[in-house]
């Protein structure tokens, strides 16, 4: 931390503690480039420029994405510059997130098109990260990258780029139509091509399932749209619970009989342990019930109790009726419906 602020007393640079609170962290987009200048005298651009230790490309093949990245830091790292303040010295932690979340940000939104880098441009991400992350943390230029890696408690940024690329297309396909990747008639509006069929099949190779074991979300918008479904809290006599057991049965069966008599009815639960979460859900005369795996939490085997309850167990051209002891995912998922039926016209040619 002594490097910094020799640094920053080199660079000519105001540190005081009233600047911590105007470091400009906002998600303003750039209008133009910015401009670079040092003690009064601006730096214009070249074919590259080495700034606070970080050198930034004026010329690549992927040319948007690394005029975002150019930016990005510059921002991050003025708020950087600003947050040091003489008193207590600069605050170690801050710096390593501030610099470290302005080179990284751009790979977590776009991880979708960066996977496609080659490997020399993946080198060039895990260059700018580590000179970023020195320039933080006031480390010479020949600490070890893994020794460095672990002083910030960061992960090399290659490898999170093409983690999180195929943690994205996984969810995609697990989403099924639900994706924005496909179309209202199901039909995918992106085709893998052969490469990237290889090299999918290969990942589900490694965690020792295929392609058609993967469960996606069934289509039940028409199900839950907000126009027919109707979700009851405290509507019959037999939802307090506060009642006798027996009380409750007969309830139940004289409110079936007055109000659902015409209604094909579903009932789900959910249970969750600390090593094992599971689903079940029954009709007359099937039922099912499942484990998935325990990294999922009781809200999300919930809710895909009742999807899948609607889309195995349900009779096509009859009216529902789901019993669940979950609102919270019975509100999300008609809400889900909404927002979904929204995201695909907006992705509809």
């Amino acid at each position: 931390m002594e490097n910094v602020y020799k640094r920053c007393t080199y660079w000519k640079l105001s540190i005081s503690p009233e600047k911590c609170a105007i470091a400009d962290l906002s998600k303003r987009r750039l209008l133009s480039t910015p401009c670079i200048s040092y003690a009064g005298s601006p730096h214009p651009w070249k074919d590259s420029i080495k700034y606070l230790e970080i050198i930034f490309s004026k010329t690549n093949q992927n040319g948007a994405i690394v005029k975002n990245l150019r930016a990005k830091p510059l921002k991050k790292i003025n708020a950087l510059k600003t947050i040091a303040y003489k008193s207590y010295g600069p605050r170690t932690k801050d710096l390593v997130d501030i610099t470290n979340n302005g080179i990284c940000s751009l790979f977590y939104y776009s991880r979708a098109i960066t996977n496609k880098l080659s490997q020399t441009h993946f080198k060039i991400c895990d260059t700018i990260q580590t000179i970023a992350l020195r320039v933080a943390l006031g480390l010479p230029i020949w600490t070890p990258n893994l020794v460095l890696l672990k002083i910030a408690e960061q992960e090399i940024l290659s490898e999170k780029i093409k983690r999180l690329a195929i943690q994205f297309f996984t969810k995609q396909v697990a989403n099924g139509v639900h994706s924005p990747l496909f179309l209202q008639s199901s039909n995918p509006c992106i085709q893998l091509n052969k490469k990237d069929q290889e090299a999918f099949a290969g990942l589900l190779a490694d965690l020792n399932t295929t392609f058609d074991q993967i469960i996606t979300l069934p289509n039940i918008l028409d199900v839950l749209h907000k126009d027919i479904c109707e979700i009851h809290l405290a509507s019959f006599g037999f939802q307090d619970k506060a009642q006798p057991t027996s009380m409750i049965k007969t309830l139940f069966k004289e409110t079936i009989s007055e109000e659902f008599q015409d209604y094909f009815i579903i009932a789900t639960d959910a249970s969750k342990s600390n090593f094992y979460t599971s689903k079940a859900g029954t009709s007359n005369p099937r039922s099912f019930s499942f484990r998935i795996h325990p990294i999922n939490s009781i809200f999300t085997a919930e809710a895909l109790a009742i999807w899948q309850a609607i889309d195995d167990l349900s009779v096509p051209d009859s009216n529902l009726l789901i019993l669940t002891d979950s609102f919270s995912v019975l509100q999300a998922l008609k809400n889900l419906s909404i927002n979904i039926f929204q995201k695909h016209a907006s992705f509809s040619p």
